[in-house]
């Protein structure tokens, strides 16, 4: 091969030594990172030696192969790092938010995206230095974008109503609204495509926490993610549950005949109305932690840590001790367990008590505008209502709220023109009368 068919040789560069002798070396590219292929006593003209030759080629191979991939500097790898820190194991609590994490870190390491030059690569491979690129931005929000819809499970009398496709596989470009139902598996499945904002916002707020926990690191100095407006925007305040639900819960008139509000899941109804406690921190209750004043919650808040400590309030003492007198007549009473305990004398798991409230909130005629986490507001309500005037300080400890945040968030469960329009004497007076009635 001639020499001048391989680019970038610098050759016969002169080279006295401490002897006196004078040699010429020969280079492959020149400056930093120059390989030398050979030395000899004289010029070189015409082609290069064999070895030389070998030589070159190996370089100018070498020159042209990618770059070797940073073990550890993955998006990947920053995601295992970020979930193996001590941050992550204090500021993540809730199971729930740890699967919920998991999932979505999955979707985003699996997730492509169009480089500047037209590959298509995994987030998951890419360097992680790279979100400070100002094009990461848009690439990121486009792959967040793609998850605001999707397909959600549905009823398959509603999927065949609205003359769904049938297969195994889901249509390619489906409309917003299409039905599907899938015979893969042991029944039908129905399915509906739909916008699904929510589910983006979770996926962006994942990356969002580890890249802020990488910046405090000092790992990267921007995060694209920050200031980045929800794409779901929900106004719950003025949606709490008052006695007229209540009675209608209870009654459960709506089918035929009526099937009244199974015990257990009215106790737990009345349990968090008057507690302002979540569902996770419901179920977890225990004898012990009922103290003569307050509830102590051990541990804090299982979703944020926060101490949480809900006073007792006359009913919710009327509701504890005809709890713990059926308990000790149905002989499932431990005066360490839990205090709220399924038909079968078995502690509640979240997802056996929110299917089972469903259930009863489905045979009360009670549709989906109210969750069982409105009861949370519902008790905050109380609290700021009621003639005790109990202060911001005691209500941030009655919530679990933490300490500076309890006016922004008492403004999202407690609307002041409720309470203007006359809904203290509603909650302090028919609320409170029908929760006593049934409590004790």
């Amino acid at each position: 091969m001639a020499t001048f068919q391989i680019r970038g040789l610098n050759l016969n560069i002169r080279k006295v030594y401490a002897d006196g002798r004078v040699g010429y070396r020969h280079y492959h590219k020149r400056g930093k990172g120059a390989v030398c292929i050979g030395e000899t006593p004289h010029k070189l003209k015409g082609d290069l030696p064999a070895e030389m030759l070998e030589r070159a080629l190996a370089a100018a191979k070498a020159e042209r192969a990618p770059p070797p991939p940073v073990v550890g500097k993955t998006l990947r790898a920053l995601f295992d790092e970020w979930q193996n820190s001590a941050e992550y194991r204090a500021e993540v609590r809730s199971p729930n938010t740890r699967q919920l994490h998991d999932d979505n870190i999955d979707k985003w390491c699996a997730g492509t995206y169009t480089s500047e030059r037209g590959a298509e690569k995994k987030f998951g491979d890419m360097p992680y230095i790279l979100v400070e690129q100002d094009w990461a931005k848009d690439k990121l929000l486009t792959f967040r974008d793609r998850h605001s819809v999707g397909w959600r499970p549905c009823k398959v009398a509603a999927a065949e109503a609205n003359k769904a496709g049938r297969g195994d596989d889901f249509p390619a470009k489906p409309k917003l609204g299409a039905f599907f139902i899938r015979t893969d598996g042991p029944k039908p499945y129905g399915f509906q495509f739909r916008e699904t904002p929510k589910a983006a916002d979770h996926l962006s707020s994942t990356l969002g926490s580890c890249l802020s926990w990488a910046k405090r690191r000092g790992k990267i100095k921007i995060n694209p993610m920050e200031g980045v407006e929800k794409l779901y925007r929900s106004d719950r305040a003025m949606i709490i549950w008052e006695a007229e639900h209540l009675k209608q819960l209870q009654a459960g008139a709506a089918v035929e005949p009526a099937r009244q509000c199974p015990a257990q899941i009215w106790d737990g109804v009345l349990g968090a109305a008057l507690t302002g406690l979540a569902l996770v921190d419901l179920i977890r209750l225990r004898w012990p932690m009922i103290l003569d004043e307050v509830i102590d919650l051990a541990g804090g808040r299982t979703k944020t840590g926060t101490e949480a400590m809900p006073p007792i309030l006359p009913e919710t003492r009327m509701l504890f001790e005809r709890i713990r007198r059926d308990q000790i007549e149905a002989k499932t009473y431990d005066p360490e367990g839990f205090v709220f305990l399924n038909s079968r004398g078995k502690p509640w798991t979240p997802s056996g008590f929110g299917g089972s409230f469903q259930d009863a909130k489905a045979a009360a005629g009670i549709g989906g505008e109210r969750h069982f986490h409105d009861l949370r507001g519902t008790a905050a309500t109380m609290f700021v209502a009621s003639p005790r005037n109990y202060s911001d300080l005691q209500i941030d400890l009655f919530m679990g709220w933490k300490e500076g945040e309890g006016a922004r968030i008492r403004r999202k469960y407690v609307n002041a023109r409720n309470v203007a329009k006359g809904l203290q004497a509603l909650l302090e007076g028919e609320t409170r009368q029908s929760i006593a009635a049934v409590a004790g």
